[in-house]
């Protein structure tokens, strides 16, 4: 419907934009990536289907994907896409999708620009529930957690002069893999510092300093490099969150530093086992548990292990 003056009615105009804002944001379907139909291939007598380059063809129109792990119980798919569209600020909205883990949710973008500022985002929570966000690769899995996770880190002192997106690329990439800088940096409004986020392993040591130009050459900085949200990683449970001397899976690892420990309950002690070698005859090592009402002496005579059992009463 048109006005006198041959403009189209706001309302029509509204229900026109409307219209193909939903055709424009309705899903569509994944690239093709074909492979040629072939027999099936075996291994040593198992049978399987597909090559890892055959695997990694597969996963490109994923690329560009994250998966959201909720701490707690996830909002609803509908919360989370209206999150999405209102806070985060994309060219194009992404597929969000639940998957098996029911904490977890599958984000899929149409490009490349509005997966590195999601990957980026310094605010990780949605309806007060906060998350943890990974780029999906095909090594995923619900179990466990990967290691490469988005990090800001700061590069004080910086000479704005390489502040360009490309030296910053190449400034940080013994630390981990260049994202984007903030905004500030991109303008160069802040000079006292640049910020960067990278993807790096949060497993491995941070590096404290990046030589910029050649070492201890005139002309040359010693750069420092702050990291503003490095999270703990274990590299036994695979998860973040905690490192591993507070993982409760790093006692009795491999056989070492076996340990006795007693029911608290009991109020038992803790004992730490010694090994009896050949080359120490005659040694003695004695157990004492449950408040002293048992004790076990081990005695190693010519080579030989006795056991004898002592009574209470008898000390």
């Amino acid at each position: 419907m048109r006005t006198a003056g041959g403009q189209a009615s706001s309302s029509a105009l509204l229900a026109r934009r409307s219209f193909a804002d939903m055709v424009a944001n309705a899903p569509q379907p994944i690239p093709v990536v074909e492979i040629p139909l072939r027999p099936l291939k075996v291994l040593d007598g198992e049978i399987f289907s597909f090559s890892k380059d055959e695997i990694t063809k597969s996963a490109e129109p994923f690329i560009f994907s994250l998966v959201l792990k909720f701490l707690r119980n996830r909002p609803s798919l509908d919360d989370i896409r209206s999150c999405i569209r209102r806070r985060w600020g994309l060219v194009d909205q992404p597929v969000v999708s639940s998957m098996a883990a029911s904490r977890s949710m599958f984000v899929r973008f149409a490009n490349e620009g509005d997966f590195k500022m999601a990957i980026s985002r310094e605010s990780c929570e949605m309806r007060g529930v906060p998350y943890r966000a990974f780029h999906w690769s095909t090594d995923y899995t619900d179990e466990t957690e990967s290691p490469v996770v988005p990090v800001w880190i700061s590069l004080p002192g910086l000479p704005p002069n390489m502040f360009h997106e490309s030296f910053l690329e190449n400034i940080t990439l013994p630390i981990g893999k260049y994202v984007r800088s903030d905004n500030c940096t991109r303008c160069a409004t802040r000079t006292d510092a640049a910020r960067i986020c990278v993807e790096m392993n949060a497993n491995m040591d941070p590096i404290e300093s990046i030589w910029i130009g050649v070492p201890h050459q005139k002309g040359s900085r010693l750069q420092k490099v702050i990291y503003e949200n490095l999270p703990a990683y274990c590299r036994l449970c695979k998860t973040q969150g905690h490192n591993i001397s507070k993982s409760r899976k790093a006692g009795g690892q491999d056989g070492k530093n076996i340990n006795l420990v007693g029911n608290k309950a009991r109020n038992r002690r803790m004992y730490k086992e010694k090994d009896l070698t050949e080359e120490e005859p005659g040694q003695l090592m004695a157990l004492e548990m449950d408040k002293g009402k048992e004790l076990i002496s081990s005695v190693q005579v010519e080579n030989r292990l006795s056991i004898e059992e002592i009574e209470e009463g008898e000390l």
